[in-house]
């Protein structure tokens, strides 16, 4: 009896011992800075501008698998970090959406221990970037699917840091024009390069910061005017919020 309660006993601390490992990082609230810029072939539709401040994304790995949320544009739209610019006249002056409505990842990733995990991921969901100029969220923007895929890693440093590298690609696509908005018969694809370093404050918890680069290529029908538009889109963000490890 005494074995059978010791072997139970020793199989519980494994899986407890087996379970630790990833992180949670939660970018809600979070904070990013940065840019996007739009070369378009339209020249009216090219702009710059700084990236949407505010954040909904949560970026995860426990075990095996890892999940990832962007709602980052739908954030923005509906925040007051937007509001400031819908009055503004100025062309220069744009609404910064740039990000989900509702996207995310699924992944498993493959390794022994707790140090070190790697594997695919499947992506897919409901985005939007402002690729008519527009000072007004729901006006000119672009809302599109996408779906795609790519790899993680993941890597324990010791006790205190954690990070991952993300890397994937994407197509777009949406044949009919939203409310609102002139674009229409879209098609497109992207890449994306994530990083992710989280350090350990106190306990379990800490921050976590995320590099990301994108670059996302479309063409489409704009307005009436019978030529096709292409315009590139370009994005780099520096990403801060909380993090949990597991």
């Amino acid at each position: 009896m005494k074995k059978k309660l010791l072997t139970l006993l020793l199989a519980l601390i494994g899986l407890g011992v087996y379970s630790q490992v990833g992180f949670n990082c939660q970018f809600v609230p979070g904070a990013q800075f940065g840019f996007v810029k739009i070369k378009s072939t339209n020249t009216k539709l090219s702009n710059s501008h700084g990236a949407g401040f505010p954040l909904f994304m949560i970026d995860r790995i426990k075990t095996k698998w890892y999940t990832h949320l962007d709602m980052n544009g739908l954030y923005y739209s509906v925040t007051q970090f937007n509001k400031s610019n819908r009055s503004k006249v100025d062309s220069s002056k744009v609404a910064k959406t740039e990000g989900g409505m509702f996207a995310g990842r699924l992944g498993y990733g493959f390794g022994k221990g707790e140090d070190f995990r790697v594997g695919p991921n499947v992506n897919v969901g409901y985005m939007m970037s402002n690729l008519g100029s527009s000072i007004k969220t729901f006006d000119g923007i672009a809302n599109y699917w996408n779906i795609g895929g790519g790899v993680f890693a993941y890597k324990k440093i010791n006790g205190k840091i954690r990070t991952m590298a993300k890397f994937g690609y994407e197509k777009y696509s949406n044949k009919t024009a939203t409310a609102n908005s002139q674009i229409k018969n879209l098609r497109g694809s992207g890449i994306y390069l994530e990083g992710t370093v989280a350090y350990n404050f106190y306990q379990k918890y800490g921050l976590a910061v995320m590099p990301a680069f994108y670059s996302k290529k479309f063409t489409f029908n704009y307005g009436n005017e019978t030529a096709v538009t292409e315009s590139k889109l370009k994005s780099f963000v520096l990403r801060i919020g909380f993090t949990k490890f597991f």
